[in-house]
């Protein structure tokens, strides 16, 4: 299996089937004459949580940028900014942009960022 459409082990078959295809998305295209370049499609994963103990007025902002950085290294993108602000923390990524809420997760991506490939680490 090439670089390209290599999965990791143990995605079930669906996620991996996704994975593939978002890879194919990203082969570099024959583009025409004056024609704008395309950076894919908008991705987004929203993720509600319900938290209870100790850390459950933090919720998921409880996650440390170390881990942050582990989790986005799968997506094949990276932190470039961080700001926490009073409700949530926001990330500026290098194709994408990533919030965190206690109760919930939004990244949002235009460009080549795997999303899927950090779903599993982060669940």
């Amino acid at each position: 299996m090439c670089a390209s459409t290599h999965v990791p082990a143990g995605m079930p078959p669906d996620i991996q089937q996704l994975i593939r295809e978002e890879r194919s998305l990203r082969q570099p295209q024959q583009q025409l004459p004056n024609e704008p370049a395309f950076e894919g499609t908008e991705k987004r994963i929203e993720i509600d949580f319900a938290w209870s103990g100790e850390e459950s007025d933090l919720g998921a902002r409880v996650i440390s940028r170390t881990m942050w950085d582990k989790i986005l290294a799968l997506c094949e993108c990276t932190i470039v900014s961080h700001k926490v602000l009073k409700r949530f923390d926001a990330y500026i990524l290098s194709e994408s942009s990533l919030f965190v809420c206690a109760d919930k997760i939004i990244i949002k991506t235009c460009g080549t960022t795997l999303l899927l490939q950090g779903l599993r680490t982060l669940l």
